[in-house]
């Protein structure tokens, strides 16, 4: 709304969204954390500008004060710590445990007679839940301690209100629950009386037996993993003695500790509390997400790197200055951490992203320092492959259950996604060993919704070298080929940009054998993208025509579609479209106001946010109470929409129809298969 202000700000030209709320809702905004880049791009790209180190370089530049404008030079380090060896078999049999639960606690629909197939939302979050204990195991086993307790709580208190009151609550009255226990939890008259009361329960009767049968099997598992873990306490940490020995050995003073999760934290603090040489004496402080307020983050943040936070040269901190920082994610973004030398992942970031994130902090402008240390404790090789192959199956079966429902690109006939999965995580995470600082400068092809800057800033080297007229003179329908770089890709693609008779463009991306691979703009330039590969010969089995007849339909097909004036009108909420109807009417508008009448419907044209069609909402309900007559009514409406400052909106520019005639390719690209 910053930038719109209404539903169809963006339905015109260049992006095409007719609603916006449509629009993120496609995306995946009603859960974050299954937001479909590929759905976003368009918007995200249209409207943000990235400029970062990949795209700035400082060549004898100063600032004002005569400092040097440089970054730091990263060095990545990794240490490797053994759970195994300390204790035998416990990484196996943790991932044992997680990959054989069923997760029926998060999994409900596919147990109920009444449905036909399970919610694609459910087994996401299935995935997603398992993925999180294996981090969290990664993490500490006092984090994963935390959480396996907790979920055998959550099947436990399910079984019982399935067995013993005929029903299964909401989700989010099992997490409340769950949250007020403590080991010794007991089910009493009041967590009873606040089940059977709450919204959204579920009679038993509903429920295959074997709901019941696989909550006592992940509640059984959950409490062989809880005596697994709980088996740790008191005994050596090797990943807590390889902390020790990276601390005593840094040339840094300062160093910046960060864990994914709070657990982490929690446990790390005691333990520093409890002996100090853990951190080779040095003062610190810790500063814990939900345990601290934004103004109490300051303050430790103040004491950590004093100049660089405060901003006054000199600055003393008045509770003193420490050498080590302890935190949680919550202060690996935004935070100017210069005057520190050193970042130390205490788990695996397990993406690229977070790599960037943590180190950001110390690869600062006006670091006093010439080279940043970076350091990551990982599991020695054969525990990595194990969480590793664990990780790339959790991640197929999510991305299989967004794929059903658009949340992300169909995967390719013949590809495996969790040995594509794998294969990427054991790369990244070798580069992450190997120390190749190319990770802090990596546009994260594989995840950037930012991606288009790095196409743009090609574009602009492009024209400054003389090739963006060289291109502009070549004939329309011109075409290349290149192999792709792996086996990603099954068989050949072709890639066409096309342009209808009004200037409009549309791109596609069509299999072999006539599928339609990509409409999304963001995968279509990841594909045709051929980096440093050379061209290739264009094959001779490939039949371009029938496969631009297929795009063109496509295209033709999308474009029509959006000259719908009903579609679009049936589009908009339902208190809108009430409100016209109202202001429509023939006894509505007096005859001198029938012009700001009209402006008021006009007004009403493109979805608006919540607030006005709360009062829109508002103002149906005592109509149809009788609270008020028609001419009354109409007039309310013209007063909300005047009290919100909407204005008439003036509708999209409408094309005319088109057809395949009225396309033009300007060029194709060719993607075949390596091998």
């Amino acid at each position: 709304m910053l930038f719109g202000r209404h539903d169809g700000a963006f339905a015109g030209e260049p992006l095409r969204i007719p609603s916006l709320r449509k629009f993120f809702a496609d995306a995946g905004a009603s859960d974050p954390e299954r937001l479909s880049e590929m759905g976003l791009f368009p918007l995200i790209d249209a409207l943000t500008v990235r400029r970062d180190r990949a795209f700035i370089q400082y060549t004898n530049e100063r600032f004002a004060d005569g400092t040097v404008v440089r970054f730091p030079a990263p060095e990545l380090h990794e240490r490797r710590y053994d759970l195994d060896q300390a204790h035998p078999g416990i990484v196996r049999s943790m991932a044992a445990e997680i990959g054989a639960l069923t997760m029926a606690r998060y999994r409900p629909s596919v147990y109920r007679t009444d449905m036909p197939t399970e919610a694609a939302a459910e087994a996401a979050l299935a995935g997603l839940m398992q993925s999180q204990v294996l981090k969290r195991f990664e993490s500490s086993w006092y984090s994963a301690l935390q959480t396996v307790k907790k979920m055998r709580h959550a099947n436990l208190l399910l079984l019982h209100t399935l067995r013993e009151q005929g029903g299964v609550p909401a989700a989010e009255v099992v997490r409340a629950a769950v949250g007020d226990m403590d080991d010794d939890f007991s089910l009493d008259g009041l967590v009873e009386e606040a089940l059977a009361e709450s919204e959204g329960w579920v009679p038993a009767e509903r429920f295959r037996d074997d709901f019941a049968t696989d909550l006592r099997k992940d509640a059984d598992r959950l409490g062989e993993m809880t005596t697994l873990l709980e088996g740790l306490k008191g005994q050596t940490d090797p990943k807590i003695e390889a902390l020790r020995a990276l601390m005593a050995e840094t040339q840094s003073q300062k160093v910046a500790i960060f864990t994914t999760f709070q657990d982490t934290a929690v446990y790390l603090k005691g333990l520093i509390e409890n002996d100090p040489t853990l951190l080779g004496g040095r003062p610190w402080t810790v500063v814990i997400g939900s345990e601290t307020d934004a103004n109490a983050r300051t303050r430790e943040l103040e004491r950590f790197c004093p100049e660089s936070v405060n901003g006054q040269p000199g600055f003393a901190p008045p509770d003193g200055e420490v050498d080590v920082l302890l935190s949680t994610d919550v202060l690996s973004e935004g935070q100017n951490l210069q005057q520190a030398q050193a970042v130390l992942s205490f788990d695996m970031p397990w993406n690229p992203q977070r790599v960037v994130q943590r180190n950001g902090r110390v690869i600062r402008l006006r670091s006093p320092h010439d080279t940043a240390y970076l350091y990551t404790l990982l599991p020695t090789q054969g525990d990595l492959n194990q969480l590793l192959q664990l990780e790339a199956a959790l991640q197929a079966k999510i991305l299989a259950a967004n794929v059903s429902v658009g949340m992300e690109t169909p995967v390719l006939a013949g590809v495996d996604p969790e040995s594509q999965i794998y294969a990427d995580l054991d790369d990244y995470v070798s580069r992450l060993a190997d120390g190749d600082s190319s990770l802090l400068d990596d546009q994260d092809v594989s995840g950037s919704a930012f991606a288009g800057e790095m196409f743009r800033a090609h574009l602009h080297r492009a024209a400054a070298e003389g090739d963006v007229n060289r291109l502009l003179a070549l004939p329309w329908g011109i075409g290349a080929a290149f192999t792709a770089p792996s086996a990603a890709l099954p068989e050949a693609a072709v890639f066409f940009a096309c342009r209808t008779r009004r200037d409009e463009r549309y791109w596609r991306v069509v299999s072999g054998s006539g599928d339609i691979l990509h409409r999304e703009v963001l995968p279509m330039l990841r594909l045709i993208d051929p980096q440093d590969r050379p061209g290739c010969p264009l094959p001779d089995d490939l039949d371009l025509d029938r496969l631009f007849a297929l795009a063109a339909a496509d295209i033709c097909a999308e474009h029509n579609a959006l000259l719908d004036p009903e579609a679009r009108a049936a589009a908009l909420p339902a208190s809108q479209r009430w409100a016209q109807s109202i202001l429509r009417s023939p006894d509505a508008a007096p005859v001198d106001d029938e012009e700001r009448y009209s402006a008021v419907d006009q007004a009403l044209s493109a979805g608006r946010n919540n607030l006005v069609r709360r009062d829109l909402s508002d103002l149906r309900r005592q109509y149809a109470d009788g609270a008020m007559n028609l001419v009354d009514c109409a007039q309310r409406i013209v007063e909300v929409v005047e009290h919100y400052g909407l204005r008439p909106v003036d509708p999209p520019e409408l094309t005319q129809p088109i057809t395949e005639d009225d396309l033009g390719v300007v060029c194709y690209q060719i993607v075949l298969p390596a091998g």
